[in-house]
């Protein structure tokens, strides 16, 4: 008997709803990138539209007062102009088979299919649906490569800082100064303010450190005894506290670098509005194969049409730590 679904536009309504849930708390740097999403777009550019304060500009008493016969008028203008930023919608997809170096579909049998069904159709719980059709690790390997490729759009920042602030060819893993520190914060917290990058909306900096940094942070007394949470009820995703103008965020998929042949283990520290993506067309979702083998399997891919794009590589900056 072929492979049928009782319901096809609910089974696939069913997995794609699943694929908009939350991802899991490492996977943090979606929730600062700016997004413009228009599910209605037709076209294969979307705009990252920003708008600007109008700046350093007339910030003196002499320039700014009024008199009795001075006239503001309607003449010259100052615009409120967007920062547009366009985006080029590619065509992403998922998982990917590294043995062959491309992407590939996840392959379903008939009775796992079946079994799935079952599910679905018989039973009150959506997730265990998720999880035995292999959905849950398609949603997984979208998130994790969406929280990358943002996380390597921070990652393209000139603004660096080593321990101690030294330069990249005087790093090391034995001397003194070659863990990031409390004062490497200081500094960083200064590029960050000189360089206006704005903060998240309660006026604090985010801060994604990597394991490695995290411990070796813990190793300061000062971080130690003073990381607290200002909220404890209205934490976001992946948080781990707040210190010294930045809230702090744990991710495990920040890559390691290269410095100086040594292992550097990043952390990034930066402002709203640094990195940004558009969608069009459709949300990310479950997509199966017409070729199926008569009926006989399964084969279903994760889609999105998005864009990437650093938006302003002055708010951000890119830290490491060396030692073990």
């Amino acid at each position: 008997m072929a492979l049928t679904l009782a319901d096809s536009d609910f089974f696939f309504s069913s997995l794609n709803a699943m694929m908009l849930l939350e991802p899991r708390p490492s996977y943090v740097f979606d929730q600062f990138a700016f997004k413009e999403i228009s599910y209605g777009s037709g076209g294969d550019t979307v705009y990252l539209n920003r708008y600007p304060y109008f700046g350093d500009v007339g910030l003196t008493l002499t320039a700014r007062t009024l008199t009795e016969s001075s006239t503001v008028g309607t003449a010259n203008p100052v615009s409120q102009s967007a920062t547009a930023v366009s985006v080029i919608l590619k065509e992403l997809s998922g998982p990917y088979n590294n043995s062959v170096s491309q992407v590939a579909p996840l392959g379903l049998s008939e009775k796992v299919a079946r079994q799935a069904q079952a599910k679905l159709i018989d039973s009150e719980d959506p997730l265990s649906f998720f999880n035995s059709i292999g959905a849950n690790s398609l949603k997984d390997d979208h998130d994790r490569f969406h929280d990358r490729v943002l996380c390597n759009l921070y990652l393209d920042t000139t603004n660096k800082r080593n321990p101690g602030g030294v330069a990249d060819g005087s790093t090391a893993t034995t001397s003194t100064g070659s863990t990031f520190s409390t004062t490497d914060l200081v500094s960083i917290r200064e590029t960050l303010a000189s360089n206006d990058a704005p903060p998240l909306d309660d006026g604090l900096f985010a801060a994604v450190i990597s394991p490695r940094m995290d411990k070796h942070l813990k190793l300061d007394t000062n971080y130690r005894d003073a990381m607290r949470y200002i909220d404890p009820t209205r934490l976001m995703r992946g948080e781990i506290g707040v210190y010294e103008g930045f809230r702090f965020f744990l991710s495990n998929n920040i890559p390691t670098a290269t410095v100086n042949s040594l292992t550097a283990y990043q952390g990034l520290f930066f402002g709203k509005q640094a990195v940004g993506y558009g969608e069009g067309n459709l949300p990310v979702q479950i997509r199966q194969s017409n070729d199926n083998d008569y009926d006989r399997f399964l084969y279903l891919i994760w889609l999105v049409y998005r864009g990437y794009a650093l938006l302003d590589s002055r708010f951000c900056v890119k830290a490491r730590t060396f030692a073990a």
